[in-house]
């Protein structure tokens, strides 16, 4: 599928944004006070929205120019790029990971270099919800 008609159709048959917000935000206290959390495959944003509300620093991952133009205008930063492509090549290590409707949609052999990138990119303590 087009990345455009990808977008055109999670806007028709996913809930408005606001909403998907409401049944997100449980799943950001499970994340300690003050963390630096990195939404793989963030799509349109809703989680780094609550996030920040909650005083977390955000920052989002996706391969999609409309997610880029979303965090861009709220101000979130925002790496377009591959998500295993980003954990492998970020020098920053992030103490919190998320991701939402991400994981099934990976191949087999991609799920080893996410995992070992992960334990590469996070520092022990790191907090991570999938």
């Amino acid at each position: 599928m087009a990345e455009q008609d990808y977008w055109d159709f999670a806007n028709t048959v996913y809930p408005e944004r606001e909403k998907v917000a409401d049944y997100l935000a449980p799943l950001a206290r499970l994340f300690s006070p003050g963390r630096t959390v990195v939404d793989l495959a963030c799509g349109r944003g809703e989680f780094l929205h609550v996030l920040a509300g909650l005083g977390h620093k955000t920052v989002g991952v996706d391969t999609s120019r409309h997610s880029q133009e979303l965090c861009a205008a709220a101000g979130i930063p925002f790496h377009r790029m591959d998500v295993v492509e980003f954990l492998e090549s970020s020098p920053t290590r992030y103490d919190a990971l998320f991701s939402y409707g991400f994981l099934e949609h990976l191949l087999p052999a991609d799920f080893e270099r996410l995992f070992q990138a992960m334990g590469r990119n996070c520092p022990q303590g790191a907090e991570v919800v999938f």
